[in-house]
């Protein structure tokens, strides 16, 4: 079950980032400041992605992600859009999103889906500088390029 398969890469990428070096303190906060990306070995990102592939049909990966935003030339608004992490709200005469409220919000329907690079979803409450250091690692760089057409979705 794809359910099963999400918990289980959930816990593998955590182990993974738990046995890096300077991992100390950030286990100790429970999250990494955008600053220590850097030092994150490429591989151990890869790692990430390679765990998150197969169960999401290579639709939720920083890869996926990476593409997204690179085609959307960096803007973040567009991209959380376009990832589905912000809604439109519809009872306003002008278009406006709002960021939608976790966990409730991030519930869908299997038929319909989440879409294409939805997750894996990083905290952008307190602004992109995290996401912007993982979408910016050369870990990524001609990853998603390298994905199999069983994986692949064009957009």
């Amino acid at each position: 079950m794809k359910i099963r398969k999400y918990r289980i890469s959930l816990v593998g990428e955590t182990k993974i980032l738990h046995h890096r070096p300077r991992r100390d303190a950030a286990v100790k906060r429970g999250y990494v400041f955008f600053s220590e990306v850097q030092f994150i070995p490429a591989e151990a990102l890869r790692e990430i992605n390679a765990l998150w592939r197969q169960p999401s049909d290579g639709k939720f990966i920083y890869s996926v992600q990476q593409r997204i935003w690179k085609k959307l030339n960096g803007d973040f608004t567009a991209f959380f859009i376009k990832v589905g992490w912000m809604k439109k709200l519809e009872s306003s005469d002008v278009e406006q999103y709002n960021y939608r409220s976790f966990p409730v919000e991030f519930v869908w329907e299997m038929e319909e889906g989440p879409p294409e690079g939805h997750l894996l979803l990083t905290n952008v409450l307190r602004g992109p500088q995290l996401l912007n250091c993982i979408l910016s690692h050369p870990a990524f760089d001609g990853e998603d390029d390298a994905l199999t057409g069983k994986y692949r979705r064009n957009n």
